[in-house]
């Protein structure tokens, strides 16, 4: 049986837009497996580079459909891990501070950047609607 400090009262979404720069790290990487494969030696050497770019992509991309943000009942619980699990419970009555920042594109694609801060802990994400996730932690 769920209790009430386990019911998720709101989920926060990861913006498509935060995925952009990790299928760009992919798709240059993926010029790596080209150079490898119809090369010679000197540039399979900016093959290798170019392949490290491409895991570095993935394993972003991974990280970020992997990342689960809740609100709870009286605390914010982050997920993240693609292969472990790191999980973060933060009590609301412990925050210190909640910032909210959006630019221009940020406003017009309804994405921003949350800050959630406490004594130890300071956590950065982007996420769908900040200012909505903002409102339902202050209430």
């Amino acid at each position: 049986m769920i209790t009430q400090n386990e019911k998720k009262l709101y989920e926060a979404k990861i913006p498509w837009i935060s995925n952009v720069f990790s299928i760009l790290l992919m798709i240059i990487g993926f010029f790596g497996f080209l150079i490898l494969t119809f090369t010679d030696r000197f540039a399979q050497i900016l093959g290798i580079g170019l392949i490290y770019l491409f895991a570095k992509g993935l394993f972003k991309l991974l990280n970020n459909l992997n990342t689960k943000i809740y609100l709870r009942y009286k605390q914010v619980s982050i997920e993240t891990g693609v292969l472990s699990k790191q999980v973060q419970d933060i009590s609301i009555n412990k925050l210190e501070g909640i910032t909210v920042t959006q630019n221009i594109i940020g406003k017009l694609f309804n994405f921003g950047s949350l800050i959630i801060s406490t004594g130890g802990i300071h956590c950065n994400y982007y996420i769908s609607n900040p200012m909505e996730f903002r409102n339902k932690i202050i209430n």
